[in-house]
């Protein structure tokens, strides 16, 4: 998704590093990407003991919002 931030001075730099969040984040989560590695996950490339601890507590936290909202919420959905 395009982001356009305009700043200037001291916030220069942590515009960068918030970029290099989005980039890192971008990486691992997006299922865009063939070498995400939630992509290998879902490929079944990746045994469970391999992913990482920020996968591990997106998922544990998407789980808790399943329940909690009945199954509306299922990122295994379509």
């Amino acid at each position: 998704m395009p982001v356009t931030v305009d700043v200037g001075g001291a916030f220069a730099t942590l515009v960068d590093t918030v970029f290099d969040y989005f980039e890192r984040v971008d990486r691992r989560f997006s299922t865009y990407k063939s070498d995400s590695e939630i992509s290998a996950i879902n490929r079944g490339d990746v045994p469970v003991k391999d992913w990482s601890g920020e996968m591990m507590e997106v998922l544990a936290i998407a789980e808790r919002t399943k329940k909690e909202t009945g199954g509306y919420f299922d990122v295994h959905k379509a």
